[in-house]
Order: C-alpha cells, then sequence, then structure tokens
C-alpha cells in the first residue's frame, strides 16, 4: 500500500494556503468592469417577470380560494339547521363572523326601471367570450374600476382583466405598468391599443381606451395574441341595472338634507342638524349576489334586535361606548335594494323615518 508523506493536517493548511493566494490575486471591487451579453440579460429579464407573474396570480388565486371556501363553509352549515330557510327563497342571511356581524346576498338587485320616477345609472364592462372553461373568480374595486380576475382548473396562470374611467389630467395606472419595449399597436373595436408581450414569449398585456365610454381597459394573461385579442374584442360597455332614487319623507327637527353622494352601485344621503351637531345618513344599494360578504358591521357592535320595516324583518344595531350611533339595516326584497340607517338618533326615530322612506317620483 502507498504510504503519503504528509498528513491531514498538511492538506488543510495547504488547502488554506491556495485559497488565500486565489483571493488575493483577484482584482478589487471596484476594479471589475464586466458587460453582461444581451442574451444574459434577457433571460433574466424573462426570469424574474415570470416570477413575479406567478406570485401575483398566486396571491389573487389564494385570496379567492379563502373566500370561496368561507363561503361554502358557513352558508352550507347554515342551510343545514334551518329547514325553514332551505325550503323558502333565500334572498339576504346575517351571520356572526370574526369580524363582526356580515351579511350574504343571495339575489341580484332586478335594477328594472321604475317609470316616473327617477333614477340613478352606472357603467359597467362585461367580457362576451372567454377560453373554454375559465370562470370568474374575483372581482375586486380599483380607484373608480374594476378588477376581474379569471382562472381554469389545471392551469397555473389567469386572465387578468380590470377597467377604469379615463382622465386627461390623472389617468389611472395600468396595473401591470406600460413598457416602451416590444410593443405593438392594434385595433381594439374601433380604438387603437397597444400589446405588449412579455419578455419571456409566454403572453402579454393588452392596453386601450374605449374612445366612446372614455373608459381605460387592460387584460393580461400568458395566452397568445390572437386570444387575447379575441377576448378583448368581446368586452362591451353596458349601463348597469338602473338604481331607484329613495328619500325618507320624514326626518326629524332640526335636520337638514346636505349633497347626495352617488357611488358605484349605491347612494348615500346626508342629513344634519347644527344645533345639536348629529348626523344621520340613509345609504341603499343593490343586492349584489356574491360569495363574498355584501356588507360588514363592524365588530364594536356588540348586540342586534329585530325590528320590523314595511312589513320585513329588519335589524337595529344599539350604540355602545365605542359606537355612539344607532344603526338599523333592512331590504326592499322585491327589487333587491339593501338599506343602511344611521345616526344620532333613538330607535323610534330610525324606524319612523325608515319607514317613511320611498321611490322619489321624476318631476313633470
Amino acid at each position: 500500500m502507498n504510504q503519503f508523506p504528509f498528513t491531514e493536517a498538511d492538506l488543510q493548511a495547504a488547502a488554506i494556503a491556495v485559497s488565500d493566494s486565489m483571493l488575493k490575486s483577484l482584482p478589487e471591487p471596484d476594479g471589475i468592469e464586466h458587460e453582461f451579453s444581451e442574451r444574459f440579460l434577457a433571460k433574466m429579464d424573462a426570469l424574474l417577470l415570470k416570477d413575479r407573474r406567478r406570485r401575483r396570480m398566486r396571491s389573487i388565486a389564494r385570496r379567492a380560494a379563502m373566500i370561496a371556501l368561507a363561503a361554502l363553509l358557513s352558508v352550507g352549515a347554515w342551510l343545514a339547521v334551518d329547514a325553514q330557510a332551505r325550503d323558502a327563497l333565500v334572498k339576504w342571511a346575517r351571520e356572526l363572523s370574526g369580524n363582526g356581524f356580515a351579511y350574504r346576498f343571495f339575489v341580484t338587485g332586478t335594477g328594472k326601471e321604475l317609470p316616473g320616477y327617477s333614477v340613478f345609472r352606472d357603467t359597467r364592462c362585461v367580457i362576451g367570450w372567454l377560453p373554454e372553461g375559465y370562470d370568474d373568480q374575483q372581482h375586486d374595486y380599483y380607484d373608480n374600476g374594476k378588477i376581474h380576475y379569471f382562472v381554469k382548473k389545471g392551469i397555473a396562470e389567469g386572465i387578468f382583466f380590470s377597467w377604469a374611467f379615463y382622465d386627461e389630467e390623472a389617468p389611472p395606472p395600468f396595473y401591470y405598468g406600460v413598457q416602451e419595449e416590444n410593443v405593438q399597436r392594434v385595433r381594439i373595436r374601433g380604438n387603437v391599443g397597444e400589446y405588449i408581450s412579455d419578455s419571456d414569449g409566454t403572453g402579454g398585456a393588452l392596453h386601450w381606451v374605449d374612445k366612446k365610454s372614455g373608459i381605460q381597459m387592460e387584460i393580461h394573461s400568458a395566452l397568445d395574441r390572437k386570444t387575447m385579442l379575441r377576448i378583448a374584442k368581446s368586452v362591451t360597455v353596458e349601463e348597469t341595472p338602473d338604481l331607484p332614487e329613495y328619500a325618507p319623507a320624514w326626518i326629524p327637527a332640526g335636520f337638514v338634507a346636505k349633497d347626495i353622494t352617488q357611488g358605484r352601485n349605491y347612494c348615500a344621503r346626508p342629513y344634519w342638524n347644527a344645533d345639536t351637531r348629529s348626523r344621520v345618513q340613509l345609504t341603499y344599494s343593490f343586492m349584489r349576489a356574491s360569495q363574498e360578504y355584501g356588507y360588514l358591521v363592524d365588530r364594536s357592535r356588540d348586540s342586534v334586535e329585530t325590528v320590523t320595516i314595511w312589513g320585513h324583518t329588519a335589524d337595529f344595531y344599539p350604540s355602545n361606548a365605542d359606537t355612539p350611533y344607532n344603526l338599523l339595516i333592512w331590504a326592499e326584497e322585491d327589487l333587491g335594494i339593501f338599506f343602511r340607517l344611521e345616526g344620532g338618533l333613538s330607535k323610534e326615530e330610525l324606524v319612523r323615518m325608515a319607514e317613511s322612506v320611498a321611490l322619489v317620483e321624476t318631476p313633470d
């Protein structure tokens, strides 16, 4: 057997000496000048872009899955124990959640315009075509527009669609941003748009403004350009169902009406008493069928009582140390409209004011 003339300690010492010698031979960091190839940089950009997109899509999908699971568990348990609710048409329900009292709606407001009455109108963007298997799983409000996220079983990356009203002085930002590279001009329903391919070659983004409605739109996915253009060309701008205008016929003495706030699918009517510095507000909106909670009563509300408005069951939340105002909630189930009346009034005054709420007739 061969015998080596050096020990393990000698080997370790030699290795350290070689390592030190190699390190000393290297130039100082500020003396290193290296330019990466365009090919290498393109590959790195594509890798980083793909990672950002996947993380963003996973975040949205995870939130959608959590909402859907919570809805399935809570509604399923409620219907399992409530035979009367199971047999009847369930239109809305109140549940106690970790965040307080939660209202979930199981119908969509009809939005039927009532002849002779004033109505508020809104706008929405509707996608008319999606590749087979994609379902709308997520809705989020984004500034003055909306975000949709479509997913397909077995596909890691979905289709992202957002829209917002365009303002030349303060244009709404594109969620996926705008790049100067890889831009291709396209035409979408008579409008000029931009298609920006992802640098990894697995999809891209479409940006355009619908000139007629003044709405800015964006689609992003890993689909090919032809498929994305087909989706974009199927988008139509529609008026949402009309929201009838309501107002109370009776308000307590000393209160005066202030400016109405009309938002997306809702209307708020505030009233102010300058002497007592008290405020009361009527807010109403369509009930929207959704997996998400349609309305949450803050957890600071620690109790709820049942009262009657228009012959239907209503919920009254009394004030407490954390919430100085009383709250009354009820629904106009035939039209699918949800009402909230809150302010510095007594229970009796809130009920009387709610009972006086009626449609506002259009002046001749």
